[in-house]
Order: structure tokens, then C-alpha cells, then sequence
């Protein structure tokens, strides 16, 4: 998603100037890129510095959350991918589990 978030931000600047439908506006009265930053993002598919680090510029580490492609890459295959992007012990820490948990709390920490 982040490498297409300019589309995001930029249509409803667009809409506005050429006085089209309001209907984006009033749907993300913060704005788009605002609203785009509020959001959780998981890993699935995209643990790789490729995808990775245009999220890390989007959003701080405490958003995104472990996720896999399984069946089709396992989450050993994940965990490696996320080693090479630059993350810290603590964010990778976050990332793996204490961010889900932190969001469903009833999962317990034990």
C-alpha cells in the first residue's frame, strides 16, 4: 500500500480543485494521509525491505504486526525477511507479538 499512497492523498486534493464530488472529504475529514497512518498493517506478503521500509516511513513500528502467506511462505520465511529491515530488538519485539497483543489484550501476555 505505500508505494501507492500518493493516489490516496492526492485524489482528494484533485477532487476539490476541479469541484467534483466531495464524498472522500467528508469521508476522511483528517485527510487521507492522516487516515492512512491511524491504520495497523501486517507483514503477510510483504516481509521484505522492499515492502517494509515504505511502510516504516508511512508508520511507526508500534503499527504493524506479524502476519504470514501460509501456505505459501511459512512464518520461519517472515521472520527472516523482517531480520533485513533495519528494525531494532524491541521493534521487531513489537512487531512479532507484543503489538497484537496490545490491540486484543484478552489474548493475555502469558
Amino acid at each position: 500500500m505505500p508505494f501507492i499512497y500518493q493516489r490516496f492523498v492526492a485524489y482528494p486534493l484533485l477532487d476539490k480543485a476541479l469541484g467534483l464530488n466531495k464524498a472522500i472529504q467528508d469521508k476522511v475529514p483528517a485527510g487521507v494521509l492522516k487516515t492512512l497512518q491511524s491504520f495497523y498493517y501486517d507483514t503477510a506478503q510483504a516481509a521484505h525491505p522492499m515492502a517494509i521500509k515504505p511502510l516504516a516511513n508511512l508508520v511507526s513500528p508500534k503499527q504493524i504486526l506479524f502476519g504470514t502467506d501460509f501456505p505459501f511462505r511459512t512464518a520461519a520465511d517472515h521472520i527472516e525477511g523482517l531480520a533485513g529491515c533495519e528494525f531494532d530488538a524491541e521493534d521487531l519485539a513489537r512487531i512479532y507479538r507484543s503489538n497484537a497483543l496490545d490491540l486484543m489484550p484478552q489474548l493475555g501476555r502469558g
